[in-house]
């Protein structure tokens, strides 16, 4: 981890100065000048290379930060609305429903499901839920971006480990009431 964040200071020594990487507010948002750049112009010495080594901190950095009650405060809510979602779709006809994130709400449900990489999702990732029946039992798997992070698991067991994180509305306004 101290080895990235060397590297990355010292790729972003020539544009930021000696503050590197703390120097950005947010080291996501620096992708957008990259990836815009035939919109808004090129910036000299932003290139794919230098974004990558962004990524990739970033990426590290964001799988060390989460504890429980952290992720249940960030993406509680998402989570709970998620599983209610999957949980209608327990007992009805097949049904496709399409949910869109920013990049940083994905990552804290990727750690919550427990199968964030440490890689900062790239640009339009899917998270693919999907419910089936198997030998009488109703099962989820998930996959990301076409790779498989949970195969077919039962729904009890799913909801169990995924529904800790989860916040419901009064539980959410209860959090947000309460005085620290």
């Amino acid at each position: 981890m101290h080895r990235r964040r060397a590297e990355t200071d010292a790729a972003l020594r020539p544009l930021l100065g000696d503050g590197g990487l703390s120097a950005l507010l947010c080291p996501a948002h620096f992708k957008q000048l990259w990836l815009h750049a035939s919109t808004i112009g090129s910036i000299p010495g932003v290139d794919h290379t230098l974004v990558k080594k962004i990524d990739e901190y970033s990426g590290i950095w964001a799988g060390l930060a989460w504890t429980d009650e952290l992720l249940r405060l960030t993406t509680g809510r998402l989570v709970d609305l998620l599983l209610m979602k999957l949980e209608g779709c327990l007992h009805s006809e097949p049904t496709l429903t399409i949910m869109l994130a920013h990049d940083s709400s994905l990552v804290p449900v990727l750690v919550a499901l427990g199968i964030y990489t440490s890689e900062w999702p790239p640009l339009a990732s899917a998270l693919v839920f999907e419910l089936a029946e198997i030998r009488g039992q109703q099962c989820v798997r998930v996959s990301m971006n076409d790779d498989v992070r949970i195969d077919w698991r039962p729904w009890g067991s799913f909801r169990a480990h995924v529904g800790k994180f989860g916040l419901s509305q009064d539980a959410h306004t209860a959090c947000c009431n309460s005085s620290l």
